[in-house]
């Protein structure tokens, strides 16, 4: 299957249900990790370009954004992001650290970023291991990288970082919110177009 060619609705139904499994186990981790009540859904499923992740995910052009990408390595080899706005990585920063005084996203110290490292380790790891069960896979993730940048510059990230160009990749796009405030955490796995072929393999779909 060509990248070039759009999914069917059947396909986006079935792997929608896939990351509902990922999102869910992440979202447990990640409720388990803050210590309070996390919930999840899964809004969009589709074939999309990579230069067109920031502009899905709601990122502002003169807004700083948050991305921890991982490497996928076993069978379905590609990326995964976990992105952040500026407003829920503070957030994130100040549940996690409650002690520790108010700080800007564009002078965080290295406490700061591990905490912010560990909270995507810990989702996406969540998320791979699910389905990594549901499709009978091996899936891992690697160590992960932090980037922060306007959003307006994250398309340019993603053809640097990854050799992401036009062409169309998997988006399942998960977003977590709590009672108090909307944490605006986006999920996305990006496979290889090899990939994509093995994972609607194994779902039963052509």
């Amino acid at each position: 299957m060509s990248h070039t060619k759009q999914l069917t609705s059947l396909q986006l139904d079935a792997l929608k249900e896939a990351a509902n499994i990922g999102a869910g186990n992440a979202a447990g981790a990640l409720a388990q990790f803050l210590g309070r009540r996390i919930d999840m859904s899964v809004p969009r499923t589709a074939l999309i370009s990579c230069a067109d992740i920031a502009s899905y995910a709601g990122l502002e052009e003169d807004s700083q954004s948050i991305s921890i990408a991982f490497r996928v390595i076993g069978d379905l080899p590609g990326h995964f992001l976990m992105l952040l706005s500026e407003k829920t990585g503070l957030s994130l920063l100040k549940g996690l650290l409650p002690e520790t005084k108010q700080v800007e996203i564009d002078n965080m110290g290295e406490l700061e970023e591990s905490c912010l490292k560990e909270v995507g380790n810990i989702m996406t790891a969540s998320f791979l291991i699910a389905l990594s069960v549901f499709l009978k896979v091996n899936l891992m993730n690697s160590l992960p990288e932090m980037t922060i940048c306007e959003g307006g510059l994250f398309s340019e990230l993603l053809l640097d970082e990854f050799k992401c160009s036009d062409a169309k990749a998997l988006m399942l796009e998960t977003r977590f919110h709590e009672s108090e405030e909307n944490l605006n955490i986006y999920l996305f796995f990006l496979p290889t177009e090899t990939s994509l072929k093995k994972l609607l393999k194994k779902l039963g779909l052509p």
